[in-house]
C-alpha cells in the first residue's frame, strides 16, 4: 500500500492529520508533491537491483509492505501523528540542508525506506573524503519528542558491540558508489513539536528566506557536535577506536561548518531560541547523561 507519512495515498485528501487542524490544505498539498517526487527524496531499491539482484530487492520490498500493514493496523492516531510531525521534519531538513551547512563537500539524503524501517536510518549525510569516490556516512534519525533513552541505549550499544548502524542501500551525491555501509555513526536531529509545526508553516508557505535564515539550522549543528563529541568519547572509553576515530572526523567538519557560522551569524541570538526546545533539552541530557542514561528527567 503506497503511504504518504504513515496514511494510504488515496485517503491524504480526506484526512484530517492532526487534530489542530496544522496539517491541512496546504500542509495536504505539500505532502503529495512531496511524494510526487520521492524518487529525488529517498534512495530507491530499482537504483541497486544489478548489486542485489531481484530476488534480495523483492524479499525486502516484501518486508516493507508488512511492516507497513502492521502500522497501519496496529497505531492509534496519536503515534501517527507523531510519525506525521517526524516526517514532516526530515523532508524539510533534506530540503533545506544544503543552504544551511553551505558547503558542497556534504550531502544528504533520505535514506531508503527498508533502511528507515528496518535499520532505524531515516536519513544520512554523505561526507567527501580526500580519496575519489570515498565518502564518510552519518546517520541520521529524526526525532519530534522528549524520550531519548531507547535511541540513545540502541547507539551505545551499536558502539559498544563494533557495530554503528548499517545503510544497506547507500548511494553517493553523484551516484558513483551504491552498496551497504556498515559501522556508520548516528545520531538523532530533532526540534519539538512546537519548533516543526513553526517549520511546517513556513515550508507549505513557500517562504524559503525564512526557512534559510531559520534558527533551527543552528540547533541542529548543534546537535550534531554535541553528539559527535559525546559518541566519540564514548566509542574511545569501550575500546572501539575506529567508531571513535569516525564520529572525531564528522565531528572536524561540522566544527568548520559551525565556524563559519560564527562570522556570519550573531550565536546568541539563536541559542536563545534552541534553549527553549524540549527536543533539543532532552538531546543534551542525554549527552550529559550518557554513562548513566537512567537519569534522564524528561520534561
Amino acid at each position: 500500500m503506497e503511504t504518504i507519512l504513515g496514511y494510504p495515498k488515496e485517503k491524504l485528501a480526506n484526512k484530517t492529520l492532526t487534530k489542530t487542524g496544522i496539517f491541512e490544505n496546504n500542509l495536504k498539498k505539500k505532502l503529495k508533491e512531496a511524494y510526487e517526487k520521492s524518487s529525488q527524496l529517498r534512495v530507491q531499491f530499482d537504483d541497486f537491483r544489478e548489486i542485489y539482484g531481484d530476488e534480495v530487492i523483492s524479499r525486502d520490498m516484501k518486508y516493507i509492505e508488512m511492516r507497513e500493514a502492521e502500522f497501519e493496523k496496529h497505531s492509534g492516531q496519536e503515534s501517527k501523528e507523531r510519525k506525521n510531525i517526524s516526517d514532516a521534519l526530515e523532508e524539510i531538513v533534506i530540503e533545506n540542508f544544503t543552504a544551511w551547512i553551505e558547503d558542497n563537500e556534504v550531502w544528504i539524503k533520505r535514506a531508503c525506506i527498508y533502511d528507515d524501517i528496518r535499520n532505524g536510518v531515516d536519513a544520512y549525510a554523505a561526507i567527501k573524503k580526500g580519496a575519489p569516490e570515498s565518502y564518510l556516512a552519518l546517520g541520521i534519525d529524526a526525532a519530534t519528542g522528549n524520550h531519548m533513552l531507547k535511541k540513545f541505549q540502541k547507539i551505545k550499544d551499536e558502539i559498544k558491540q563494533g557495530k554503528g548502524a548499517i545503510i544497506k542501500y547507500f548511494i553517493s551525491s553523484d551516484g558513483s558508489l551504491l552498496g551497504m555501509k556498515k559501522k556508520v555513526p548516528r545520531i538523532v536531529i530533532g526540534v519539538d513539536k512546537k519548533g516543526v509545526l513553526e517549520l511546517v508553516k513556513l515550508w507549505t508557505e513557500e517562504k524559503k528566506d525564512q526557512l534559510k535564515s531559520h534558527h533551527v539550522q543552528i540547533q541542529i549543528l548543534s546537535e550534531v557536535l554535541m553528539q559527535c563529541d559525546t559518541f566519540g568519547k564514548y566509542a574511545k572509553s569501550v575500546g572501539q577506536e575506529k567508531i571513535a576515530e569516525n564520529y572525531q572526523a564528522i565531528a572536524d567538519f561540522f566544527n568548520n561548518i559551525w565556524k563559519k557560522k560564527q562570522e556570519k551569524i550573531n550565536l546568541p541570538d539563536y541559542n536563545d531560541f534552541q534553549s527553549k526546545d524540549k527536543t533539543f533539552f532532552a538531546i543534551k541530557q542525554a549527552c550529559e547523561n550518557i554513562d548513566d542514561l537512567e537519569k534522564i528527567r524528561y520534561n
